[in-house]
């Protein structure tokens, strides 16, 4: 019996959290390049990584806990997400990876566990990949305007 390749399919959260360190991969062939597009490209793959961990916590909230409050769980995870995006992806991986850990404690712990593993990682490699590569980049940018930089022209002043 063969399964059907579908949209429905696709977007299982069990099989769409292995596109995150697929995406990370790619990324890393783009996110440390030195033009600004093939850069601005590699980091909308990291966010996508990072987006797909999110959306597959949202989707196993609905399963793993109880239905009085999963709309708590899910606030909760919003908020843990808001915050981590608005102090720029800082404490993003600290966040996600508590909701992680209270969805693997609240579920049977082993069925989950390797999808969980692939998300946690995935969005501190990705999180530390991009701070890393704004950080080289940035870098090399002042290098190369330092090396460009000319002496003055200007005479030195007489001493006496």
């Amino acid at each position: 019996m063969s399964s059907k390749l579908s949209i429905k399919s696709m977007l299982e959260s069990d099989t769409l959290i292995y596109v995150a360190p697929i995406l990370i991969i790619v990324a890393l062939f783009h996110i440390f390049d030195a033009s600004a597009l093939t850069h601005k490209f590699g980091q909308l793959e990291m966010m996508g990584a990072v987006a797909i961990a999110c959306y597959y916590l949202w989707d196993k909230i609905a399963v793993v806990y109880d239905p009085a409050i999963i709309g708590k769980k899910r606030i909760e995870a919003v908020a843990c997400i808001v915050v981590g995006i608005f102090s720029a992806l800082t404490f993003m991986p600290v966040l996600l990876t508590w909701q992680f850990y209270n969805l693997r404690r609240a579920s049977d712990r082993y069925s989950l566990n390797n999808h969980i593993m692939v998300a946690v990682v995935s969005v501190w490699v990705a999180v530390g990949v991009l701070f890393f590569s704004s950080y080289t980049i940035a870098k090399q940018k002042i290098d190369s305007s330092n090396s460009t930089i000319q002496e003055s022209s200007m005479p030195e002043a007489p001493t006496q």
